[in-house]
C-alpha cells in the first residue's frame, strides 16, 4: 500500500528495521567499549591501588607500570614519585643514623682515651704525695738529727770548756808547784 508520500509500509519497516538495527548495534558496540574501558581501568587502578599499599606496608621500591599519560597515568607516576622520593628520605635518614653511630663510637672511643689518661695523671700524682710525703719524713727526721747534733755540740763545748777551765786550773797548779819548788 501506497501512503500519500508514496512512502509504503514495507519501506518504512524495512527503514524502521535497519535503524532498530544500526540502534542495537550502536548500543552493544557501546556497551563493549564501557567493559574494555572499565577493565582497563579498573586492572590499572587495582594496580596502583596495590602499589599504594606496598608503600604503606613499608615497601619502598612498589612501582606501578604506567602506560597512560592522562589523569590516571599521572596518578600513577605521583605513586612512583612517592616511593623514589620516600627512599630517598630513608636513605638519608640510614645515613645520618650511621654518622651518628660514628660519632658516639669515636666520643666513647675519646672517652675511654681520656678515662685512661686521668687515671695515669691520678696515679701520678698519688706516687708524688707518697714521695712528698716520705720527703717531708725525711726533712723532719734530719732537723731532728741537726737539733741534736746541734745539742751534742753544745754539750761537747760545754764539756770543752769546762775540760778548758780544768786544764787551766791544772796548769795554773803545775805553775804554782814549778814555782814552789824553786
Amino acid at each position: 500500500h501506497s501512503g500519500a508520500n508514496g512512502i509504503s509500509l514495507f519501506t518504512l519497516t524495512q527503514q524502521a528495521g535497519t535503524a532498530g538495527l544500526a540502534l542495537l548495534g550502536a548500543l552493544l558496540i557501546g556497551g563493549l567499549v564501557f567493559a574494555v574501558t572499565k577493565h582497563i581501568i579498573g586492572v590499572q587502578l587495582l594496580e596502583a591501588k596495590a602499589a599504594a599499599e606496598k608503600l604503606a606496608g613499608g615497601n619502598l621500591t612498589a612501582q606501578v607500570r604506567v602506560d597512560r599519560r592522562d589523569e590516571l597515568g599521572q596518578l600513577m607516576q605521583a605513586i612512583n614519585g612517592i616511593g623514589v622520593r620516600l627512599s630517598a628520605v630513608v636513605l638519608k635518614a640510614r645515613n645520618s643514623a650511621e654518622n651518628v653511630s660514628s660519632t658516639s663510637v669515636q666520643i666513647a672511643g675519646g672517652n675511654n682515651d681520656l678515662s685512661g689518661r686521668t687515671e695515669q695523671q691520678a696515679s701520678a700524682l698519688e706516687e708524688t704525695a707518697a714521695s712528698m710525703e716520705e720527703l717531708n719524713s725525711t726533712v723532719k727526721q734530719n732537723a731532728d738529727n741537726a737539733s741534736q747534733a746541734n745539742q751534742l755540740a753544745l754539750s761537747a763545748s760545754t764539756v770543752a770548756a769546762k775540760g778548758g777551765a780544768a786544764m787551766g786550773q791544772v796548769v795554773a797548779s803545775m805553775k804554782g808547784i814549778n814555782v814552789s819548788s824553786k
